[in-house]
C-alpha cells in the first residue's frame, strides 16, 4: 500500500471514530434528559406485613439412624431379637427428639413472627420511631439524598438535597444536521430552566412516593427541598430551599404517571406549594425564607449530616446569627455517644432477629442471645458514663439545664435511671430487654437535649410550614 492510500486510509478511520464517539455522546446525553423526565415513574411495591421463615420438619429419617447406631452398638449381628428391640427403642427416641425439635422450631417461628407483627404494628398505627428507621432505610440508596425530619400523627416530613443546574443538566441537546450528521446545539436559558425544575420536582414526587410505599399509615408528607448554595462573604457555603410541598396519599391516587410530567403531577397534586421563579426564562431560585418563618425553623432544624453534607450551614444557625466566636466551646459535630447507642442498638436488634429466624435447640439460641446481648449491656454502661461526662464538660450556660442550677442532682438522677433499667433486665426475653434498652437511649437522648448539645438523633424543633 503506497504512502498515499495509508494516509486516506488513517482519515476515513478517524471519521469512523469521530462519528462513532459522537454517537455514543449523543445516546449519552439523549439518555440524561430521559432520565429526568421520567424520574417521578418510579414504582415501589407497597409495604406488606412481613412473615418469618417457616419451620422446617426436623430430618426424622436422620435422627433415626441417630439413635439405632447408638441403640445397635455393642449388640451382636446374629442377636435378631435384641437387635429389633433396639430398632423399635430407637424409634421411639427419633420420634421424641423430632417432636421436641419441631416444639423448638415452632416456637422460635412464633417468637419471631410476633416481634415481626408487633415491629409492623407499630409501623402502621405510625410510631415515631418505627416511622423514621424505615424511611431512613428506604432512602439509603436514593439518588438525592433524602431523610426523614419528623412524624406528626399521621403526617410526615421529609428533607431532599438536590444538586445544582450544572451537575444535572447538560448545557448542549444532541441533534442532526440536513446532512444526516449528528450534531450538538446549545440548550436555551429558558429551556435549561425548565428541565431543572422537572429534576427538582420529579426527586420531590419519587421521594413522596417510596415514603407512602413504605409507610402505611401515613396519608400526608411534607417535602422540603434543599440545594448547597454560594459561599457567603466569610467563606461558609450556604444551604439554600428551592421549594416547600405537602401531598396527601389520597391526592396521588390514580395520577396517570407514565404520562403526566413532573410539573403539572406536582401543581395539580400537592399543596401549600412554595417556590419561586425569576426572570423570562423562569428560573428556580431560592424562597426568601426570612417571609417564611414556619419554613426558615424546619430548615434550621435539620441535620445536613443526614444528607451528606457536613461541611454547610443552614441558614439563620446559631453560629451565623451570634458569631461563632461568641459562642462557648461545644463537641465537635461528629457522631455522638447517643449516636453510636442508637446504632449499636440497630446492629443488636437485627442480630437477636436473625438469631431467634434461626435453626437450633432452645439452649443453642440462648447461648447465642447471651452472646450478643451480653457486650450490649456493657456497651450501654459506657455509653451512658461518656455521654454524661461529656455533657458535663461541655455543657451550654445558656442551656435550660445550666440556668436550673439542678446539673449534678439531674445527671445523677439518669445515671440512676440507666443503672436500674440494666439491673431489671436480667430475667426479661431478648425483645423485652431490647425495648428497655431504647428506653435507655431516650433517657440519655433527653438528658442530652435539654443541656442543648449537638445531636443527630433527631431535630429539636418540629415546627410546621
Amino acid at each position: 500500500m503506497s504512502t498515499t492510500a495509508y494516509q486516506r486510509e488513517l482519515a476515513r478511520q478517524r471519521r469512523i471514530d469521530e462519528r462513532s464517539a459522537r454517537y455514543d455522546q449523543a445516546q449519552e446525553l439523549l439518555a440524561t434528559f430521559q432520565h429526568i423526565l421520567d424520574l417521578h415513574r418510579e414504582e415501589f411495591p407497597p409495604a406488606v406485613r412481613p412473615l418469618a421463615p417457616a419451620p422446617q420438619q426436623p430430618d426424622r429419617a436422620a435422627i433415626y439412624r441417630h439413635f439405632e447406631a447408638q441403640a445397635l452398638k455393642g449388640v451382636g449381628r446374629f442377636k435378631r431379637l435384641e437387635r429389633d428391640q433396639a430398632r423399635r427403642k430407637a424409634a421411639a427416641w427419633a420420634d421424641a427428639e423430632a417432636a421436641r425439635l419441631w416444639q423448638e422450631q415452632t416456637h422460635a417461628h412464633a417468637q419471631a413472627q410476633g416481634w415481626l407483627d408487633h415491629c409492623w404494628s407499630q409501623l402502621c398505627a405510625n410510631d415515631r420511631d418505627a416511622v423514621m428507621e424505615t424511611l431512613t432505610a428506604a432512602f439509603e440508596d436514593n439518588e438525592a439524598p433524602s431523610a426523614p425530619i419528623g412524624v406528626s400523627d399521621d403526617e410526615v416530613s421529609l428533607a431532599l438535597l438536590v444538586p445544582s443546574i450544572d451537575e444535572v443538566v447538560p448545557e448542549r441537546l444532541p441533534d442532526v444536521t440536513q446532512a444526516g450528521n449528528i450534531s450538538f446545539r446549545k440548550i436555551s436559558k429558558k429551556d435549561r430552566a425548565a428541565y431543572y425544575g422537572t429534576f427538582v420536582c420529579g426527586q420531590a414526587l419519587v421521594t413522596v412516593r417510596e415514603a407512602f410505599a413504605v409507610t402505611p399509615g401515613i396519608r400526608s408528607v411534607r417535602v422540603v427541598v434543599l440545594r448547597a448554595g454560594r459561599p457567603d462573604v466569610y467563606g461558609q457555603q450556604r444551604i439554600e430551599c428551592l421549594l416547600a410541598v405537602a401531598f396527601d396519599r389520597v391526592g396521588l391516587a390514580g395520577v396517570a404517571w407514565e404520562s403526566a410530567g413532573a410539573v403539572d403531577i406536582l401543581n395539580q397534586t400537592s399543596h401549600e406549594l412554595l417556590f419561586q421563579q425569576t426572570g423570562p426564562s423562569k428560573e428556580l431560585m431560592p424562597l426568601n425564607l426570612a417571609s417564611e418563618p414556619g419554613l426558615r425553623a424546619v430548615v434550621e432544624a435539620i441535620d445536613l449530616r443526614d444528607l451528606g453534607m457536613d461541611s454547610l450551614q443552614s441558614p439563620g444557625s446559631a453560629a451565623q446569627r451570634v458569631g461563632a466566636d461568641q459562642l462557648p466551646a461545644r463537641p465537635s459535630a461528629g457522631v455522638t455517644p447517643i449516636d453510636q447507642g442508637w446504632a449499636r442498638a440497630r446492629l443488636c436488634r437485627a442480630e437477636v432477629e436473625r438469631i431467634l429466624g434461626s435453626d437450633g435447640s432452645r439452649e443453642q439460641l440462648n447461648r447465642q442471645l447471651t452472646v450478643v446481648i451480653e457486650p450490649y449491656m456493657n456497651d450501654t454502661k459506657d455509653l451512658a458514663t461518656a455521654a454524661v461526662k461529656q455533657i458535663v464538660d461541655t455543657l451550654d450556660p445558656r442551656s435550660d439545664l445550666a440556668r436550673s442550677n439542678q446539673v449534678t442532682p439531674f445527671l445523677e438522677n439518669v445515671l440512676s435511671l440507666v443503672g436500674q433499667s440494666l439491673e431489671q433486665t436480667g430475667s426479661r426475653g431478648p425483645f423485652e430487654y431490647l425495648e428497655q434498652m431504647d428506653g435507655v437511649l431516650r433517657a440519655l437522648e433527653n438528658a442530652w437535649q435539654a443541656a442543648d448539645m449537638p445531636s443527630r438523633t433527631e431535630p429539636t424543633r418540629r415546627q410546621r410550614y
